[in-house]
């Protein structure tokens, strides 16, 4: 199982992130949690090519404009590291 946290800059604030692999039946995701001004917001983001992931249904603008950054996080933090 591949489970890691990094922390994401979003304007003046630091976010902790954690990240942690699933599967489903449509394949490989990461399960993610941010914390963000006292509150937790989970999505799950999918490989969309090898050194890019994509977030499922963002219903918030800020998180949409942190999907390169949580990206680079999981391609950092899992490359050469076999996910199946």
């Amino acid at each position: 199982m591949i489970e890691f946290t990094d922390a994401i800059q979003l304007d003046d604030a630091t976010l902790p992130v954690s990240f942690s692999l699933i599967f489903t039946a449509k394949g490989i995701k990461f399960f993610v949690a941010i914390e963000k001004d006292g509150k937790n917001h989970f999505f799950d983001m999918t490989r969309k090519t090898p050194n890019q992931w994509i977030i499922e249904n963002p219903t918030a603008e800020w998180m949409k404009n942190l999907e390169s950054k949580l990206s680079d996080a999981i391609v950092k933090n899992v490359d050469g590291k076999p996910l199946v």
